[in-house]
């Protein structure tokens, strides 16, 4: 991620391959478009920016604080925000999930809070954090159910990114949501993703990935063969996913709103 011109093919190249961003993308959307001039949005555990500085060109009223406690993604910002001209509307802050300093009217917690040894006290500073009438869009995984057995060995054999970034729980659905509730928050809608045929599709992605990270030379280019003349069926098994209307899945999209102080004491 050092150079900001490419980044933007990165953006490009999940919609081939990620599922989650065929549903996630679209609800940050749609929190933007309701969010007033002036407004702020802040992006925790931001990454390589793609529902931050990927969306400040189309949102230029709103202004973004891009929180990461990763050096190499506050760098990436910084010469992020150097390269295109929206600088003026985001600034960043080298934090963990329990150190936001910056209040805001939309808080983003994309697939990030399963990696907080205390997620508690990440929702409770969230709920401190936002604005009166603010929103919480939360993405996490859930269940854990896994299909492939070619998967499961290769896990065994190579760390994949979750064991990398020391993932510390998968969720179950009312767990998440009895945590929010208890940090403050109203649950304003759920929505599964990753049924069947989106678990196929991420397995057999990942599956490939780890041959292209961790094996050797020739592996590395029957996993590239392999992977690319697959893709048309694992992009037909994410259209199948993403046209259900799933009751459960792998992960859940929660939009929570904070409860107001009259609210909260009577409950």
């Amino acid at each position: 991620m050092r150079n900001p011109s490419l980044i933007r093919l990165v953006y490009g190249a999940h919609w081939l391959v990620h599922l989650h961003k065929w549903q996630v993308y679209p609800a940050v959307v749609q929190q933007m478009e309701r969010l007033k001039q002036g407004a702020i949005v802040t992006d925790v555990g931001f990454g390589e920016g793609q529902y931050s500085m990927g969306l400040a060109a189309r949102f230029p009223h709103l202004h973004f604080c891009l929180v990461d406690r990763h050096q190499d993604h506050i760098d990436f910002a910084k010469a992020y925000l150097r390269h295109y001209p929206f600088s003026h509307s985001l600034i960043h802050q080298q934090a963990d999930c329990y150190e936001l300093e910056q209040q805001a009217d939309l808080l983003l917690c994309i697939g990030v809070l399963q990696y907080c040894d205390d997620d508690q006290a990440v929702l409770r500073n969230f709920a401190q954090q936002v604005l009166p009438g603010g929103r919480l869009l939360l993405y996490v995984p859930v269940h854990g159910r896994e299909i492939g057995a070619f998967y499961q060995r290769l896990r065994k054999r190579w760390p994949d990114y979750e064991a990398i970034q020391r993932r510390q729980r998968i969720y179950q659905p009312d767990e998440i949501v009895d945590k929010l509730q208890q940090a403050g928050w109203r649950i304003l809608s759920r929505k599964f993703t990753y049924g069947t045929a989106g678990i196929l599709s991420n397995e057999w992605l990942n599956s490939w990935l780890l041959v292209l990270v961790h094996g050797n030379l020739w592996m590395k280019a029957v996993g590239m063969l392999i992977l690319c003349l697959s893709w048309p069926i694992l992009f037909l098994l994410m259209m199948i996913d993403f046209a259900q209307n799933l009751s459960t899945g792998n992960c859940l999209l929660i939009e929570a709103e904070r409860e107001s102080t009259e609210s909260a004491s009577s409950l």
